[in-house]
């Protein structure tokens, strides 16, 4: 298995520290950059990837496309 093997794939999860298993949530993309996001405005933030097996989600940024945000897979390929 690869490490970008699951990038791409959708997750349930919530994003209050509140929240507890059964309560809702939002379902977004695993991902390893950027371009794995299949949103032009969403982009890839590692906040939570110590919970998400080293993933980030993908989320969105009020521009309509996401700029400078995130981190683009040769970025990361390089790292």
């Amino acid at each position: 298995a690869t490490e970008r093997n699951l990038a791409g794939l959708p997750i349930c999860m919530t994003f209050n520290d509140l929240d507890r298993a059964g309560d809702t949530g939002l379902c977004v993309q695993r991902c390893h950059c950027n371009e794995d996001c299949t949103h032009p405005a969403a982009y890839c933030d590692f906040t939570r990837a110590n919970e998400m097996g080293g993933y980030g989600v993908c989320l969105f940024t009020d521009a309509p496309t996401r700029g400078d945000a995130g981190l683009t897979c040769t970025a990361a390929d390089a790292g």
